[in-house]
Formats: C-alpha cells, sequence, structure tokens
C-alpha cells in the first residue's frame, strides 16, 4: 500500500509542467523548497536556474512587505566629545520624525553630573517591543512604549558576573522573556573553585538558574550584533568564525551552524547576522570589496539549508554594523564614518538617515510598538 502511494505521488509530480511548478515553488519557505528539490531531477537544479532565482526573489521581497507594525528605529547617540548618552526614536516613510526617549529610570543621571558609564542595547531588534539594556552590572529589561522596565537580579554565581548578558529572547509555550549569560573564566570564591557556566534569567520567576551540559558552548563575539528571531537568539561564537550560535529560548539548548562558503577564510572578510523577513541571515563583504553576498538560512543547524539569494553593489560606501531589515525590504546599518543609512534590497539604492547636531549614533535597534504589560505568574 505504501509503495503504491510512494508510485501515485511520483506519477503526479512528473504531469506539473515545469511552468507551473516553477511558480508555485517559488512561494515557499525556502526550508520547505529546500526539501521539494528531491522531487523531480529538474527541481534539483532549481537554484541554479537564473529564471527561477529571480521569481524566487522576487516572491521572498514581497512575502513580507504589508507588515502590519510600523518599524521604528530606536538610536543610541553620544554627543560631541562627551560621554553622554540620549536615545531616540525614528519613524515616518524615510525616519525623518525624531522622538525624544527619557532613559528607563536606572540609568538616568544628573545632566550636571559627571558622564555615566556607557549603556549597551543587547540584540538588534526589540522582543514583543521589549529592549535589553545594561550598562556596567546593572540589566534591565525595558519596553519604551509603557515605561515599564525591570531590574534583572543579581546572578547566582559567588562573584557577580562581570560580562554583559549574551543573549535575550521570548519563550513562545510560558510566555516568558529569559536572558542567558556565562561565567566564562574560572573563579575562585571563599577558598572553592567555580567552573564557567551558564545561567539564565526568567521573567516570570524574577530569578538566575543554571543551564546544565552546555560549558563548553562558547559565547558571542564582541563587537557583533546578537539577531533575536522566533524565539531563538543567534551569535557568532567567539573562537570559531565559520560557526553561528542559536540558542532556543523554550527548549533552552544550543544548536550550531556551520556558515555557507568554505572558498575563503572567514577572517578575511567582513560579515554579520541579520534578521530578512523572518529568516536568519548574514551578508558577507568580501575584502572590504563594495559589493555585498547575502545568504539566507532554512534551518538552523543544517548547513545545507543556506542559500545565496543577492549579490548586491557595488555601493561608494563602507557598511558597517547592519542589522535586522524593516517591512519594506531595507537592511539598516551605520558607516565607518557613523553616518546611518538603509540598503533598499527592492531598488538596491543606498538611502541616508541625517542625525541631528554634533551626535553620532553608537547603537540602533529596529524597534515595533507593544501596549502590553510585562506577562506575571499567576
Amino acid at each position: 500500500m505504501a509503495a503504491a502511494s510512494k508510485k501515485k505521488v511520483s506519477t503526479s509530480v512528473s504531469h506539473i509542467h515545469d511552468d507551473i511548478a516553477f511558480s508555485i515553488l517559488s512561494k515557499l519557505p525556502i526550508k520547505s523548497l529546500k526539501r521539494f528539490t528531491c522531487a523531480k531531477k529538474s527541481w534539483s537544479l532549481l537554484f541554479q536556474n537564473p529564471n527561477f532565482m529571480n521569481m524566487f526573489r522576487t516572491n521572498f521581497l514581497i512575502s513580507k512587505h504589508h507588515d502590519e507594525a510600523e518599524i521604528r528605529l530606536l538610536i543610541l547617540e553620544r554627543s560631541g566629545f562627551h560621554i553622554q548618552q540620549s536615545l531616540s526614536i525614528l519613524s515616518g516613510e524615510r525616519f525623518e520624525i525624531r522622538a525624544n526617549l527619557d532613559c528607563p529610570l536606572p540609568f538616568q543621571q544628573d545632566a550636571n553630573a559627571d558622564a555615566p558609564p556607557a549603556i549597551f542595547i543587547l540584540g538588534s531588534a526589540s522582543v514583543n517591543g521589549t529592549l535589553c539594556l545594561y550598562q556596567k552590572l546593572t540589566t534591565v529589561l525595558w519596553n519604551p512604549t509603557t515605561s515599564e522596565f525591570k531590574i534583572i537580579p543579581p546572578s547566582i554565581q559567588p562573584v557577580e558576573n562581570k560580562l554583559p548578558p549574551h543573549g535575550f529572547g521570548y519563550d513562545c509555550v510560558t510566555n516568558d522573556f529569559k536572558v542567558i549569560r556565562k561565567l566564562r573564566d574560572p573563579i575562585e570564591f571563599e577558598g572553592k573553585l567555580y567552573e564557567p557556566f551558564w545561567e539564565i534569567y526568567s521573567l516570570k520567576s524574577d530569578s538566575w538558574r543554571k543551564l546544565d551540559g552546555f560549558d563548553d558552548m562558547h559565547v558571542s563575539y564582541t563587537g557583533r550584533y546578537m539577531v533575536n528571531l522566533n524565539g531563538f537568539c543567534h551569535w557568532f561564537t567567539e573562537l570559531h568564525d565559520n560557526d553561528i550560535v542559536s540558542f532556543n529560548f523554550s527548549k533552552e539548548t544550543f544548536i550550531a551552524t556551520t556558515l555557507p562558503s568554505s572558498d575563503v577564510k572567514y577572517r578575511s572578510y567582513n560579515f554579520h547576522l541579520v534578521e530578512l523577513n523572518d529568516s536568519l541571515s548574514v551578508i558577507f563583504n568580501y575584502d572590504r570589496t563594495p559589493d555585498f553576498h547575502i545568504w539566507v538560512l532554512g534551518e538552523v543547524g543544517i548547513k545545507q539549508s543556506w542559500t545565496k539569494l543577492f549579490v548586491v553593489g557595488p555601493y561608494n560606501c563602507s557598511i558597517v554594523c547592519p542589522i535586522s531589515v524593516g517591512n519594506k525590504n531595507r537592511i539598516f546599518f551605520r558607516e565607518e564614518d557613523l553616518e546611518l543609512g538603509w540598503l533598499d534590497l527592492s531598488t538596491q539604492r543606498v538611502e541616508r538617515i541625517e542625525v541631528q547636531g554634533d551626535s553620532f549614533c553608537t547603537h540602533m535597534a529596529i524597534y515595533k510598538e507593544n501596549l502590553l504589560p510585562f506577562p506575571r505568574n499567576e
């Protein structure tokens, strides 16, 4: 019976005209498309077919173009030669509308006082309207729309972790925000040696606990953006630049994914993680040439599910620190001269965003408003 069923499916597939099949397949997510390529010989060559790839790119770009939530850009700026920082929300079609924000209370500082320690935003986008900010040993979850914030309590480690948190995300199964971090070096406290370990914070329980079995998992690479996406956070590892580490906040497990290409040593060119239409993507800038290669991951943990979708450029600018893509397929970035802009994948044009006065941007994140309060234990 099973053999007959399999034969029937195979026969049906063979009678579908390629033009119709390609039109249907071009609308599938990459993960599904990869699986269908083994159904028929001509389908196995889809990613080498220029006409099909043009259809697929077009459908990929328009699939999230109608996103109902307005994308805003939150920027963290530093003024002139001072360390004084400020937060602003940019909105509008060209992000010309600016609204200044008050930092959450734990980070507010008297304007006449000495410059406070720098504030950092963890990740490249808000998660359900919430951001994770940290300043020295203080970490705060903050919703700018409602002004609600939560100071995360001290670590369970015997000596407070002097490193920032490494990941932040949302567990959709338990409706909970979570933060992870790791003590990287052994420490001695009150005569006892403590080995490095991962720990996880739950907003609902307002407490930390140890994550067992992952002590050898590497932390994020300094200076690279961590990407929050679909219940995961993703980062480049600190020691192995050819790997991406992903943490699943619902299952509380780590998954490693090897980057797509091995033809060039990764340390020889610039690369960044971004979110592109609900897919994890990596942008390569080979040896700082003006061309940018964009690969999209179909399935976490599967190297073969990478697909090179775009080669854009050349551009007469040095794009650094690209971040998540908005609802109109725009990759926001900061240039080496600290100017802000975006690359429109639909038109392949680069636009600039004006920053007022003598300020310059030190960090930016995609922000979507959310009026809901933080989840609580019932």
